[in-house]
């Protein structure tokens, strides 16, 4: 269980790397405000972790969430019969500017905010953003994930400058949504 928890996250990851790289590629000041993070000697990281969840609000690898319901629900006045299977499409809600003021934008501080400001991820509806699922069916393997991503995008980020020439990427989008080639950056040594 402990290699398919690895290797299954192998793809997800490395697609939210590179969709992280992009977004910080197209914003330098962003990506510069990161690199001073990473630079600190503060121990949390907490620009880290909201660059890396603003790039998977927008360009998530899982564009929702399935589930079949085992009894009748009434929603709203809607009645959902036994044996349906819902869908909760967070990829799409995570771009409305109903729950995310400047949808299409990428504001990593929008999850650093505090709940007064309206870029508060907080003000969004909770199922919104979601890309490691819910509950008990969700990612097993997200904290794996999560310290991949955290550690490859630092070790990137403190050690070059990355840009991206050319046209913005094809997003695929599939059962596993993932950026199709080519990877236009350009990595510059820092150092």
């Amino acid at each position: 269980m402990a290699s398919d928890m690895l290797f299954a996250g192998v793809d997800t990851a490395a697609n939210t790397v590179t969709a992280t790289l992009y977004l910080l590629a197209k914003n330098p000041e962003k990506q510069e405000k990161l690199r001073e993070e990473i630079m600190s000697d503060a121990e949390k990281k907490p620009y880290l972790r909201a660059c890396i969840k603003e790039s998977l609000r927008l360009m998530p690898v899982v564009s929702g969430n399935a589930r079949r319901t085992t009894k009748e629900y009434n929603i709203m006045g809607y009645k959902v019969p036994i044996g349906v299977d819902v869908i909760l499409a967070h990829r799409e809600m995570s771009i409305m500017e109903k729950y995310y003021p400047k949808a299409n934008e990428y504001i990593p501080e929008r999850w650093l905010t505090n709940k007064d400001d309206p870029l508060h991820y907080g003000n969004a509806h909770p199922f919104a953003y979601g890309p490691f699922g819910f509950g008990a069916r969700s990612c097993i393997g997200r904290r794996i994930a999560e310290l991949e991503m955290d550690t490859f995008v630092t070790r990137l980020i403190e050690n070059f400058h990355v840009e991206w020439f050319g046209p913005p990427p094809t997003v695929v989008q599939e059962a596993l949504n993932y950026i199709k080639g080519p990877y236009n950056f350009v990595f510059k040594d820092i150092k």
